[in-house]
């Protein structure tokens, strides 16, 4: 049992004696989070060349030396961001034996990115879905004799699934498996539709056990539990998940009841409003991160919580967003705190 850098690094045997498995579709997940910018790459090339040129990356220095990995060539990679409408999105086509992975990248540190998360609960068709289809299948045209595997980590993993569901016919026959780990689902109305279902079936999702992003409209979406390590929210790090010397996930037995009251509540909150309501919700949120100044998620300073609570709080005055927010901070109060909600 190995942390996926770890793996990467130790993974000897090629693709041709060992075929692609989901600790694999992690690994080029992982690395579909870096920038191959054009003044640094050449398309195509090795993971083997990456080496010295982008430092600090665990998986990908591990790539640059394993016998799995190191021969891999990166072939594609298209990155779009838009602050309207939001668009964080990248993906990044990895060749070997035959075969291309196709990872789409999850949310990135930026406030766009979150945005765009928060447009998932309202829209059945962001620009990064036509962007994730049309990338799709032009990378299936250029390699038309190639198997293909199309996966991502966070929002990746969600763009991963709604690519397959609805690419070419032609693009849709070649993919062998679709790999999501940790996204947030679909709204039902792409969650019952014909094309959504028959990709389930060749659908694997992992999620930690804890999960939080990983149960946002999963609906009734099978999972697959998985370790990794960190706290509650820490889990769904892509660094910190495990994975075995034979390339499959660390298995766990079930989900924890954290990650199912998650479920619950999400689904229950989200059926109970209008579409226009959801719409309303992401326009305060967006206003909310505006006026708090955040720069970097990640790198919230003190000043930029506290400006989030006077935002929310004191600056909030329409009666009917007033209404909308203590509704939902009720559901959620009573969703997470209620000792009935088990």
């Amino acid at each position: 049992m190995k942390r996926v850098s770890a793996y990467a690094k130790n993974a000897q045997e090629t693709f041709f004696e060992r075929p692609l498995s989901a600790g694999d579709a992690l690994v080029f997940s992982s690395v579909s989070y870096l920038d191959f910018l054009p003044e640094l790459f050449s398309f195509p090339f090795a993971l083997k060349d990456t080496f010295g040129v982008i430092p600090g990356n665990r998986v990908l220095y591990g790539c640059a030396f394993s016998g799995r990995f190191k021969d891999v060539q990166v072939v594609y990679q298209n990155t779009v961001f838009l602050h309207k409408p939001h668009c964080q999105y990248s993906v990044t086509a990895f060749l070997f034996d035959k075969s291309v992975f196709i990872a789409f990248r999850g949310t990135d540190e930026t406030v766009t990115g979150w945005l765009e998360d928060f447009d998932i609960i309202h829209s059945k068709k962001l620009y990064s879905h036509e962007l994730s289809i049309r990338d799709l299948n032009e990378i299936g045209k250029q390699f038309p004799d190639h198997t293909l595997y199309v996966g991502g980590h966070s929002k990746g993993g969600h763009l991963a699934t709604y690519s397959a569901s609805f690419c070419d016919e032609e693009v849709k026959k070649r993919i062998k498996k679709v790999y999501c780990f940790d996204g947030p689902g679909v709204l039902p109305e792409v969650r019952y539709s014909p094309e959504y279902k028959e990709t389930l079936q060749k659908t694997e999702k992992y999620v930690p056990v804890s999960s939080f992003i990983g149960m946002i409209l999963t609906g009734s979406d099978p999972v697959l539990p998985a370790a990794s390590f960190g706290f509650w929210f820490q889990k769904h790090d892509h660094f910190s998940w495990y994975v075995n010397d034979d390339g499959s996930m660390v298995a766990r037995k079930k989900l924890k009841p954290i990650a199912l009251k998650t479920k619950r509540v999400f689904q229950k909150v989200i059926t109970a409003l209008s579409r226009e309501e959801r719409l309303m919700f992401t326009d305060i949120a967006e206003r909310t991160l505006v006026y708090a100044e955040i720069k970097n998620i990640y790198r919230m300073s003190l000043r930029s919580i506290r400006r989030i609570f006077h935002y929310l709080l004191v600056c909030v005055r329409n009666k009917e967003e007033k209404k909308l927010l203590k509704w939902i901070r009720k559901e959620f109060l009573i969703g997470f705190l209620s000792p009935f909600c088990k």
